[in-house]
């Protein structure tokens, strides 16, 4: 997969709509009992850079195993009941090569923390498992943990805008660093743990957003973060947003995606 760059916009949208062709790893949860509403990305995306989305917010990690935040699914979904899209760019309409697969199984990080959001990690099964093709693709796990100062994109169908939030039916995406765990602290003083990751603009106005939750931060090509929480207000100066840390978390992700 070949990762595309995401270009700024003015202040005032939180992201850039992306070409189509540049967005093949996106797909999109559809909940058959209550719409939720978490925190994401905004700037247009194109479809052949984010062939590994999900919607609401996840990344494809094999065929059949998709990964998300765990804290916008606090239930298990029953066979069927949650539906993923994959190879979504416009919600509107479907897309070239779009496949709709049914989630028959959830499994949460067994030490994932309510208060806290520490462990914040949610594997879904496919059935039956998705379609490898030019429109749909698998993201590559970390290698290896991120080091601060990184240049990566975050993606989804989050607000653009908030409070209020102003909810986006096309995918959008925006370029961020990683940022160093004592800025976060700093940022964050009671709140962050080692398997957190922060990553932002310093200066403000690129972040992810309310409807994000569970999407990729994706650095060199790699899913290095999972977007779990943040300010209620995105995007300020000094106040980045929180990703589950992947690296974190690859033994169990593994194990877990062998044995199921």
């Amino acid at each position: 997969m070949v990762i595309g760059r995401c270009h700024p916009l003015e202040w005032g949208s939180v992201g850039v709509e992306e070409n189509l062709e540049r967005l093949l790893w996106t797909a999109r949860e559809m909940h058959a009992a209550a719409e939720q509403t978490d925190r994401h990305v905004r700037k247009n995306a194109s479809r052949d850079m984010y062939a590994h989305m999900a919607s609401p917010h996840t990344s494809l990690q094999e065929k059949g195993a998709i990964v998300r935040d765990f804290h916008q699914a606090t239930r298990p979904p029953r066979p069927f009941l949650t539906q993923v899209r994959l190879g979504a760019h416009d919600l509107r309409r479907p897309a070239l090569g779009q496949q709709l697969r049914g989630a028959v199984r959830a499994i949460r990080h067994p030490h994932y923390n309510l208060h806290t959001k520490d462990s914040d990690l949610l594997l879904l099964k496919l059935a039956p498992p998705a379609t490898i093709n030019k429109y749909v693709q698998p993201l590559l796990l970390a290698t290896r943990c991120v080091p601060p100062g990184r240049r990566c994109l975050v993606s989804g169908w989050g607000t653009t805008t908030g409070p209020p939030a102003t909810f986006s039916d096309v995918l959008h995406c925006t370029d961020m660093n990683t940022v160093s765990a004592a800025e976060c602290r700093a940022a964050y003083p009671a709140g962050l743990t080692d398997n957190m990751l922060c990553a932002g603009v310093k200066e403000g106005g690129g972040d992810s957003c309310q409807g994000d939750s569970g999407g990729p931060l994706v650095c060199d090509r790699e899913l290095q973060g999972v977007i779990s929480w943040g300010e209620v207000e995105c995007g300020l100066p000094n106040k980045p947003g929180v990703y589950t840390k992947v690296c974190k978390f690859l033994g169990w992700i593994r194990r877990t995606m062998r044995e199921n």
